[in-house]
């Protein structure tokens, strides 16, 4: 299955390296979104097929393109062109990707909920989102302190009621 993959992707590539050069500098497009999920990537050279939620936008959008170290969740501006594969239809070949700090607060959730920041999961981003909304990133910046009492809070509960339930009364008794 693995290596049926690996074919198919290495088709895509070649399809889309074979595309002529019109030996014309066009303006690059731009475009804006959240990662909303990695379909592939190729740890060797970092060519990876992302599904991309613009924003504003309702539909997600391929993004193909060497994105070495992009991860879901994360908000980036892409620049390149839009294509027509034979196989695959409409996507956007990426040249050059920027991360950008998201600016709603689905964004900042989904964003501290990914895996980013090692200990914070979907739960405590938001708890954490919910407490400071769209100062999160700002309050992460400038007063850790603050996010991390938050963060400990959720700790301290889970410690203490299980602490305190059904299997250490046994252990007292």
């Amino acid at each position: 299955m693995e290596d049926c993959l690996r074919l198919l992707m290495d088709t895509l590539i070649s399809g889309l390296a074979d595309q002529p050069l019109s030996g014309k500098i066009e303006p690059m497009d731009r475009l804006r979104g959240t990662i909303e999920r990695i379909t592939y990537h190729n740890e060797e050279n970092g060519y990876t097929v992302a599904q991309l939620l613009p924003e504003g936008q309702a539909l997600l959008v391929t993004v193909v393109g060497n994105m070495l170290g992009i991860n879901v969740g994360e908000s980036v501006e892409l620049s390149g062109a839009w294509t027509a594969h034979p196989q695959y239809g409409r996507q956007f070949k990426a040249e050059q990707i920027r991360s950008v700090l998201p600016a709603t607060i689905a964004g900042i959730e989904r964003y501290l909920g990914s895996g980013l920041i090692k200990g914070i999961g979907p739960v405590t981003a938001r708890r954490i989102v919910r407490k400071f909304g769209l100062d999160t990133l700002k309050v992460i910046e400038e007063e850790p302190s603050a996010c991390m009492r938050c963060w400990a809070w959720g700790l301290n509960g889970s410690i203490s009621s299980s602490m305190h339930g059904p299997s250490s009364r046994r252990s007292r008794r």
